[in-house]
């Protein structure tokens, strides 16, 4: 790479940075791993999706014990998705990552050619 080049992308890398849409992702990304209730819902998630997976391997998905622990899989997960706060990061997510797609489509613009199916 050139030293214009490296340049440039330090020069991208600070206008990110400054992006109040980054910082804001950032400042979320934080409050949400402190959140206590967020640790819990978590902490039971992973409990529950470990012991899903050690009922799937005993007794097989279809066991009634799998069922159950997919059933409570499926309620500690939404219940983590409709935390506000978690609705809020992800919408700061979503943004950030409209963001980066951006980017990536003007940085390849031309530079690389079509790309091909080669199945």
């Amino acid at each position: 790479m050139t030293e214009i080049t490296i340049n440039a992308i330090y020069k991208l890398k600070e206008a990110m940075r400054d992006d109040p849409r980054f910082a804001s992702l950032r400042k979320l990304e934080e409050e949400t791993m402190e959140d206590p209730e967020i640790i819990l819902l978590s902490k039971q998630m992973n409990e529950i999706e470990t012991s899903y997976e050690y009922d799937c391997k005993c007794f097989g998905e279809k066991s009634a014990q799998a069922k159950e622990k997919a059933k409570l899989l499926h309620q500690k997960k939404e219940q983590l998705d409709l935390n506000p706060k978690c609705l809020e990061y992800s919408k700061a997510l979503s943004e950030v990552n409209d963001v980066l797609r951006q980017i990536e489509f003007i940085i390849n613009d031309g530079l690389l050619m079509k790309r091909i199916s080669c199945k």
